[in-house]
């Protein structure tokens, strides 16, 4: 049974968990793994690994090179979205939005949905300076700390917004990292007033992230799209770095569905 507060490796079956950790490493990685890389970087037993991999070859979904002892995902993983009609001009659309935010600002991308009372980052490009901030894909956090989740709840009614809060509240293990409603509430307000979301190095100390909603489009969930780098250096510039959000999202939502104008 499955009670609040219970970590995420504890509600989900741990085979199929590990299925899409590998997937997802892939699509970071962007090339041939062997398995003595896929097991370190997923802190896997090797052998389970090397399991697991034969499964997903014997399936079809990755392919082995016996040679240099590597794998690699088939077509079939990358047909497996193609019946989501219309999703695929999005995604490419949100990965171009992406990548110029990062040509631009050479600074942490992140892209964030919501999961029930948590934010998930689903895609993150990673900075370029040796001092970045650092996200892994698929890190989940309460939606009401940091600014990707503030993004995406300021478009929710406040009765909404306060009874996410209570049931993330009545999960939380630690007390002290339960917020109080006026804290959030002031974060909501601040960013409905300004259109973006700002964190001040509270939730990952010594980051700041800023961050804005980027609006469903047919059957796809809203999503945040946030810029992370170290305090000193992202508060400076947040003006600057909201107009730039501004009108990359602008060009993305044209990008993405060319009836918005």
């Amino acid at each position: 049974m499955v009670t609040p507060g219970t970590p995420l490796t504890e509600r989900t079956v741990k085979s199929a968990r590990r299925v899409l950790e590998v997937l997802e490493l892939f699509a970071e990685h962007r090339g041939p793994l062997s398995v003595g890389e896929i097991a370190e970087a997923l802190a896997y037993p090797q052998s389970s690994t090397s399991v697991l991999l034969q499964s997903l070859v014997a399936l079809g979904y990755l392919t082995q090179d016996r040679v240099q002892r590597t794998y690699l995902p088939t077509m079939r993983v990358a047909f497996l979205g193609d019946w989501l009609e219309g999703q695929d001009v999005a995604t490419d659309a949100i990965a171009r939005l992406m990548r110029r935010l990062h040509d631009a600002t050479g600074e942490t991308i992140i892209l964030g949905q919501r999961q029930g009372v948590h934010v998930q980052y689903i895609r993150m490009l990673e900075g370029r300076n040796p001092i970045r901030f650092v996200l892994h894909r698929g890190l989940r956090r309460p939606i009401y700390r940091g600014a990707t989740g503030v993004a995406l709840l300021a478009a929710l009614p406040d009765r909404e917004v306060l009874a996410i809060l209570r049931r993330g509240n009545a999960e939380e293990r630690d007390a002290a990292k339960r917020m109080k409603a006026a804290i959030l509430m002031a974060a909501i307000n601040q960013c409905r007033r300004d259109g973006y979301a700002v964190s001040d190095g509270s939730v990952t100390p010594g980051a700041s992230v800023i961050a804005m909603a980027l609006p469903g489009i047919g059957h796809a969930p809203a999503m945040a799209l946030g810029i992370g780098a170290p305090v000193e250096r992202l508060q400076p510039q947040v003006g600057a770095l909201a107009a730039l959000l501004r009108r990359e999202i602008a060009h993305w939502r044209r990008d993405a569905d060319p009836s918005h104008t």
